[in-house]
């Protein structure tokens, strides 16, 4: 499966676990089709429905503003694109800064970033809650060993394995989703560096490398599941009070695995 189809699947997951726990059906769809809003709004009128749920952001502002000026709730589950519509999603600066305290409580000053599409809010969250962590140590990460890891389309191997390959490299490395940590190991492999010898890792989600566990990947877990019972909730709290209720934010939890080496 694709690395998002793992995300997808635990949210969905949560999704259906949180309206069964509360005798409530949850209708799936994966139409795109131009009576897709019409169809939503016919059913709500009806009653079939109380709610229009989204796994993130894949549709226009327009097309929910449609949905909710005609009065159906919407929330958005795993929102990751920082969208003004009610939504369930995870704390990113906590996110960032949890991973940039824990290396540093290690002992690391020469630490890299395998970072998303920094044009991304979400990415943006976490390297400002990353660089907030350093600060506070007095640390800084330099430009050149912050490398944007999806442009190429191959998960950051080219810039990672460039990084990597210099004679002035980091000794510790965040990588913001757990694929890319599974790409530094990778180069790692090839370059005949070990891990955490030579380079200690972080990543983040425990969902998109599913051999993170077994290689001993330190992470940051995104709850998946949780994020999918926040937006049900949501759904539920709007439809029982009939007032548009407030973001859930969603805390992370460290899992301490073997990737990243105390300095001495």
């Amino acid at each position: 499966m694709s690395n998002y189809a793992y995300e997808f699947i635990g949210l969905l997951s949560g999704i259906c676990m949180a309206a069964s726990d509360i005798y409530a059906e949850a209708i799936v769809s994966f139409a795109r089709d131009e009576q897709l809003a019409d169809n939503l709004i016919s059913r709500y009128r009806k009653g079939d429905i109380q709610g229009a749920l989204f796994v993130e952001k894949f549709f226009s502002d327009d097309f929910i503003r449609g949905l909710m000026d005609a009065g159906l709730p919407c929330v958005i589950a795993n929102d990751e694109s920082n969208s003004e519509w009610i939504h369930s999603q995870m704390d990113f600066r906590l996110i960032g800064r949890t991973a940039g305290s824990y290396l540093a409580a290690a002992g690391y000053k020469r630490i890299g970033i395998a970072a998303g599409p920094l044009d991304h809010y979400i990415y943006r969250e976490i390297l400002a809650g990353f660089r907030g962590a350093l600060a506070e140590e007095e640390l800084a990460v330099p430009p050149e060993w912050i490398v944007e890891a999806d442009k190429d389309g191959d998960a950051g191997y080219g810039v990672i394995k460039a990084l990597l390959s210099s004679d002035n490299r980091p000794d510790a490395i965040f990588a913001m989703r757990d694929n890319r940590a599974e790409t530094i190991y990778q180069v790692c492999a090839e370059l005949g560096l070990n891990i955490p010898d030579d380079l200690s890792v972080i990543g983040y989600d425990n969902i998109s490398w599913p051999g993170g566990r077994e290689a001993g990947l330190t992470t940051i877990e995104q709850p998946v599941n949780d994020i999918g019972r926040a937006a049900v909730e949501l759904i539920e709290e709007w439809y029982l009070n009939g007032k548009v209720p407030q973001n859930r934010i969603l805390p992370c939890r460290l899992l301490e695995r073997r990737s990243v080496k105390k300095k001495q």
